[in-house]
């Protein structure tokens, strides 16, 4: 998603201006965005998909030294990814990246 894309349309951010409390307002945001975070959600398990695909093709070609390479670079990427940005948030669902950084470190077991 590009930084100069609207994320909140103009219906939900009229029912956010309308809202009484702090709290209303949140609940009228999210509903708002829920659409898109649904479509996120699923983007992300499509491509989590396609990436243990790709490494199951490419393990298959026999590189098994820049395979593991390739695999723990990758874990310690999404591992610093989920410290230092998503876990500090308040209601961040990781358990997705999660599940790709322990399927990669299954991958490199195997290796």
């Amino acid at each position: 998603q590009n930084f100069t894309d609207t994320v909140v349309d103009e219906a939900t951010k009229t029912k956010y201006d309308n809202a009484k409390s702090v709290r209303e307002q949140q609940e009228e945001l999210v509903k708002g965005i829920q659409p898109l975070i649904q479509e996120n959600e699923q983007k992300q398990q499509e491509l989590q998909t396609k990436l243990l695909i790709n490494i199951r093709e490419f393990e298959q070609h026999g590189l098994s030294r820049n395979y593991a390479m390739l695999l723990q670079s990758q874990r310690d990427l999404l591992l610093q990814h989920l410290e230092a940005t998503l876990d500090g948030e308040p209601d961040a669902d990781v358990s997705a990246l999660r599940k790709v950084a322990e399927e990669l470190g299954r991958q490199l077991d195997a290796v």
